[in-house]
């Protein structure tokens, strides 16, 4: 189904409504989060048939961006075709010995089967003496597993932040505690996303205006490519660029319930150019996890001047994780997309996803 089929399926349904306006928005947002959730819960949703076969109607309701836009700068070889060309008859099955063998294999890794439950499965005779398995039990089935090929994704590192705080020691010194950030590339995730060749025919790489009718009285949004945004940053970039559209969500969560108070604040990053009902769904692996945000009590700081500690330290966080997009957002960066076609990427933070008390956060202002 091409972008253009939807969009124009769109606006038939929009005609048949009895109250038309202007500006209308279908779909859902751009959020592929609730506000204050992370991956970790997001419900698994198939595209219905409306996202695969919808009825055609004018294609002059389409308004393309008027410069040159994600010019192509030259072709190379996906990811997945350079394995390809690695495998041996040997390594057909990523270390199984058969295609059965390895449906078999697809099926354990997702009906969810515990590794107890897996064990006992492998040791029933019924199914060690007639299929002659390369694995026996479950230490050497994810042996083979992790021998299998991965996706190449930048590897975290620490930055150590000191504090000063405003209490003394006995001597006269100001206290001081130590965090930690761990972080990834920003710039290398953005390429990590953008060249998974899985999202082949599901990226926007252009900005397109849609109407409802022939006379573009009545704008469609329902993709980020469709809004205003998009073409407004466009505008402000040289010819041929291409627009990555940033999307932040973070959120802390606690990690023990009854005990302790341990807690982890994850960030994570997104691409507002794939389209909405493929982002939302884990298993298309459209949302990376970007680093960890430091959780500290600060107990160097008075009560009175903690809170703005803890504001401070998460700007200086985040400006430590976006660092990457200054220079790439501006200068842009020549990467090979799902399609496999190099282009030059300007990396731009286009929207951050969190819940209210992180919204006051990043907007330095009283929760009430």
């Amino acid at each position: 189904m091409s972008d253009i089929k939807m969009i124009q399926y769109e606006a038939s349904r929009f005609k048949k409504d009895e109250q038309p306006r202007t500006n209308v928005e279908l779909g859902e947002s751009l959020d592929p989060w609730q506000q204050s959730s992370t991956n970790a819960t997001m419900p698994h949703t198939e595209p219905t048939s409306m996202e695969t076969d919808p009825p055609l109607i004018d294609e002059t309701s389409v308004e393309t961006f008027p410069t040159p836009v994600a010019t192509i700068y030259g072709h190379v070889e996906t990811r997945w075709g350079r394995l390809h060309h690695l495998q041996t008859p040997q390594t057909e099955w990523g270390g199984f010995l058969s295609c059965d063998e390895w449906e078999l294999a697809q099926w354990i890794i997702k009906s969810g089967i515990s590794q107890s439950a897996l064990d006992d499965l492998l040791k029933l005779n019924i199914i060690k003496q007639p299929l002659n398995l390369s694995f026996y039990n479950k230490r050497t089935f994810y042996d083979i597993i992790d021998q299998l090929p991965s996706r190449d994704i930048p590897d975290f590192e620490c930055e150590t932040i000191e504090i000063t705080g405003n209490i003394l020691d006995d001597a006269g010194h100001p206290l001081m505690t130590t965090v930690e950030l761990w972080k990834r590339n920003l710039v290398e995730l953005v390429e990590e996303i953008i060249s998974n060749p899985a999202l082949d025919s599901k990226i926007h790489y252009e900005p397109i205006r849609t109407f409802s009718d022939t006379d573009k009285n009545e704008c469609i949004y329902n993709e980020a490519h469709t809004g205003e945004w998009w073409w407004n940053i466009q505008s402000k970039l040289p010819q041929g660029a291409t627009v990555a559209a940033i999307i932040i969500a973070s959120d802390a969560m606690r990690l023990s319930q009854f005990r302790g108070d341990k807690t982890t604040w994850p960030v994570y990053i997104s691409l507002a150019n794939i389209k909405k009902h493929i982002r939302r769904q884990p298993r298309h692996c459209a949302m990376l996890l970007l680093g960890y945000l430091p959780v500290s009590k600060l107990e160097c700081f008075t009560e009175v001047g903690r809170h703005m500690a803890k504001q401070q330290l998460f700007h200086c966080c985040m400006q430590s994780l976006l660092a990457p997009l200054v220079e790439a957002g501006q200068n842009g960066v020549k990467m090979t997309c799902a399609d496999g076609n190099v282009r030059s990427v300007h990396p731009i933070l286009a929207a951050y996803i969190a819940d209210h008390p992180e919204q006051c956060l990043v907007a330095c202002s009283q929760e009430n």
